[in-house]
């Protein structure tokens, strides 16, 4: 079961380094170069070695290894910036008067619909948007300025409303693509409940597999839940599903923190996935997913492994 919490977090980082030479910062830790590897959508993690594809508009969704932390994320560059300068983003816009929020991870939907997000200047929303109550609002996809500073950010251009396509792929292993038949749910559920432990957790790939994650020989408990011409998809990883979840609640501890929220704000929304993600691993979801962010991110954890972090904007090229 999917916990999903969405947090909004100041911007202070960001305005120290723009506007603000009083405003004590942490500077992101020096990290070795990030190894990269290019597919088309869906993406999948690979061997480090480079093959790059060109979708509409040159992007690509790459995956990133930073120092152990697995980074996904839809880009038109080839190397991970150090701070993302421009982005573009499809989501929901909300004008109530004092310019259009550009609304970050999910929103309410009443009439009009509610949500939190940087203002971005220069752009009027009426002549296509949407009023109800003196509120415009409409969906849209803009390339903007970041990161934002007094909470605003600036319209560089604006396009009608085109859906990114999911930048992570959630896929089959390729050791079960051959299996026809799969153990019930309650079946595989139930099994995962019993190992304790050694169990990794479950995941669901976008095909609708039940995948099993152990920390021990998979062969075994492939075993136990064969029969009946049927045969689960098992998988081993590193870290149990209890200590992800309690490294998960270590970090949704600390980001909203009020140390981390005054000197880290460089993630402004983050949403934190269930413990026993594909691959044992928690699933971070942010904005810019550039390497300022990467590491703010890392320096919450010890074990750096356990992360995987997805750009929800697409990382522009500003040369």
């Amino acid at each position: 079961m999917w916990r999903m919490l969405m947090i909004l977090l100041a911007v202070a980082l960001a305005a120290a380094a723009c506007t603000s030479a009083d405003t004590t910062t942490t500077p992101a830790p020096t990290t070795s170069a990030p190894t990269s590897t290019t597919t088309t959508m869906p993406a999948t993690t690979q061997a480090p070695t480079t093959t790059t594809t060109e979708p509409a508009a040159k992007r690509v969704v790459r995956t990133y290894d930073v120092d152990g932390i697995e980074v996904v994320v839809m880009t038109e560059v080839e190397e991970l910036p150090q701070r993302a300068e421009l982005i573009e983003y499809s989501t929901l816009l909300i004008d109530e008067g004092e310019g259009p929020m550009m609304c970050l991870g999910p929103y309410m939907t009443s009439y009009p619909p509610q949500c939190f997000g940087p203002v971005i200047e220069g752009l009027d929303i009426s002549g296509w948007a949407e009023e109800a109550n003196g509120i415009y609002f409409g969906l849209r996809t803009v390339v903007v300025t970041w990161p934002a500073v007094d909470d605003r950010i600036q319209l560089v251009s604006e396009s009608e409303h085109e859906p990114l396509e999911p930048v992570f792929a959630v896929e089959l292993p390729e050791h079960c693509a051959d299996i026809d038949r799969f153990p019930s749910t309650k079946a595989i559920q139930d099994y995962s409940r019993s190992l304790g432990a050694q169990s990794g957790g479950l995941y669901v790939t976008d095909d609708g597999t039940l995948v099993l994650q152990v920390t021990d020989d998979p062969e075994p408990h492939r075993g136990a839940l064969s029969g009946d011409g049927r045969e689960a998809c098992v998988v081993q990883v590193s870290t149990t599903a209890a200590e992800l979840l309690r490294i998960q609640d270590d970090l949704f501890a600390q980001i909203t923190g009020a140390d981390y929220a005054s000197s880290r704000s460089v993630v402004l929304g983050v949403t934190i996935g269930n413990p026993g993600g594909a691959g044992g691993r928690i699933e971070i979801s942010v904005l810019a997913a550039d390497l300022d962010t990467v590491e703010a991110i890392a320096a919450l954890v010890e074990d750096r492994t356990v992360l995987r972090i997805i750009g929800e904007g697409v990382l522009l090229d500003t040369g």
